[in-house]
């Protein structure tokens, strides 16, 4: 590999690295007692707010938008509220390894919208990813010893909804990839949800506002998943689209690690294993497509139809 694609790499690694570190810390804040909403909203105005400021000093045309393009950033910017919201509230109900392992599923989930939107082939890796994902669900749930009692039906829920708006949400970053950078798309799309989370936390008021200890954790956490962020974009420049993917889903490994660490979660045996499917499957949906006829027309139209490869933002949101 030459140097940029190992620096590519590196960066795309310390961001999943770093977008784990945001999401213990949400459920370490969330253990303490702390309001999910404002916590999420505040951390998401710093996090917009520090965007801004990079994109003013950086380069302020990154701010610029085509009115083309805003009816599919405004449904960008709902599926990732949908996936934002749902994600972190499944890591309230949920053990934080677990959820973001259930929130990994949603490749397979592109791959199979795939195949009903853009009419897409049914092919033999994309059923294999299929099989391998929902085995490595049950393993990590634990359903096979403890059965779906042992779930929260809420947080199985939450992650399932988690998925699929981070899976439509990486569809629409694929279609606006090709006018806007990465960094804009997330910029806007994190000002819809400053806004959502804005209208949710006037419900929540009337539990106080955060504490200083709160205030400091939400605004802390602000960095690591902006960094994450910021990490990632640099990375995919120096990467293939899939190669990025692949080493960009370490998030639930690191996340899985500092569960145990800091949180004193457990993992069994069969919950790793059951990482590791998810894992494979994310890896084989990656895997180029080997047919024997496939003439020039034919290629052009999948790269046109096709859903996002690399998901070029989807973590840690």
């Amino acid at each position: 590999m030459s140097k940029k694609g190992l620096k590519g790499l590196l960066f795309v690694i310390l961001s999943s690295f770093l977008w784990a570190i945001a999401g213990i810390m949400s459920k370490a804040l969330f253990n303490e007692g702390g309001t999910p909403i404002l916590l999420i909203f505040t951390r998401n105005v710093v996090g917009v707010s520090c965007l801004a400021l990079f994109f003013y000093f950086y380069n302020k045309k990154l701010f610029h938008l085509n009115r083309a393009h805003l009816k599919s950033l405004l449904l960008c910017s709902i599926f990732l509220f949908l996936y934002s919201a749902a994600y972190f509230f499944s890591i309230y109900y949920l053990d934080v390894s677990v959820a973001m392992v259930l929130l990994y599923m949603y490749p397979t989930i592109v791959a199979v919208s795939s195949v009903f939107v853009f009419h897409e082939r049914l092919t033999v890796k994309i059923i294999a990813a299929l099989l391998l994902t929902a085995c490595g669900m049950v393993l990590t749930l634990n359903l096979l010893s403890h059965g779906i009692g042992e779930v929260s039906p809420l947080g199985l829920l939450l992650s399932f909804v988690a998925a699929f708006g981070a899976a439509w949400y990486s569809i629409y970053v694929k279609k606006l990839s090709v006018a806007y950078h990465a960094t804009t798309i997330n910029f806007y799309g994190l000002l819809f949800t400053v806004f959502g989370y804005g209208i949710l936390s006037l419900f929540s008021l009337k539990n106080g506002f955060l504490s200083t200890f709160e205030l400091i954790g939400a605004v802390t956490m602000a960095f690591p998943y902006v960094g994450g962020l910021l990490l990632f974009a640099i990375g995919v420049t120096y990467l293939s689209p899939s190669f990025a993917s692949i080493f960009g889903s370490t998030e639930p490994v690191f996340g899985t690690v500092m569960a145990v660490i800091f949180l004193g979660e457990v993992i069994s045996v069969s919950q790793l294993l059951g990482i590791a499917l998810v894992f494979s499957a994310i890896i084989i949906l990656q895997l180029p497509l080997k047919r024997k006829r496939l003439d020039k027309e034919e290629e052009e139209e999948r790269i046109k139809n096709a859903p996002c490869e690399c998901p070029n933002t989807i973590h840690g949101v």
